[in-house]
């Protein structure tokens, strides 16, 4: 390498700032992110990788035991998925909140999860773990959408390949 060519990738690297393409590729992915926001919650899962809590057999709303598995039984059934158990619950009653979920950049420049739902907050209130993808998740999305679009954006900028 001479050292023109060695002045320029200084340049270009210099030029480049990885924080700055990140957050845009995740921008860009947004939809992706919040559909996998929602397919984590219909397993039952939260930010954790844990359930999503309270159970409702859990949850004070449920003013007795059996309204609680009443109500587990019929979301099992409007919501069938082997992976969440039927006391678990999944944010799903007629897709309103799963339907207005959507990702936005916080002034850390991380991606949140949240959704328009007018209740939203509450429930997110209410189930504190639901919120955000989990490790499993975030490594998926690492994996098969920033990096490969990271690998290119840097080729394309300072002519570097990862």
């Amino acid at each position: 390498m001479g050292m023109d060519n060695l002045i320029g990738l200084i340049d270009r690297l210099e030029a480049f700032d990885a924080k700055a393409e990140l957050s845009a590729i995740v921008a860009d992915n947004g939809e992706t992110i919040a559909d996998m926001q929602r397919d984590q919650w219909m397993e039952g899962r939260g930010v954790d990788g844990e359930y999503i809590r309270p159970f409702y057999s859990e949850n004070p709303y449920f003013k007795t035991p059996e309204a609680a598995a009443r109500y587990a039984k019929w979301k099992a059934k409007i919501t069938p998925n082997p992976q969440r158990p039927e006391d678990v619950p999944n944010l799903y009653i007629n897709g309103y909140l799963h339907g207005l979920v959507y990702t936005r950049m916080n002034s850390e420049e991380e991606f949140e999860l949240d959704s328009t739902a007018s209740f939203a907050d509450h429930v997110f209130d209410v189930h504190k773990n639901a919120r955000g993808l989990d490790e499993e998740k975030r490594l998926l999305f690492a994996e098969n959408i920033t990096l490969p679009a990271f690998k290119q954006v840097l080729l394309e900028k300072t002519k570097l390949e990862l």
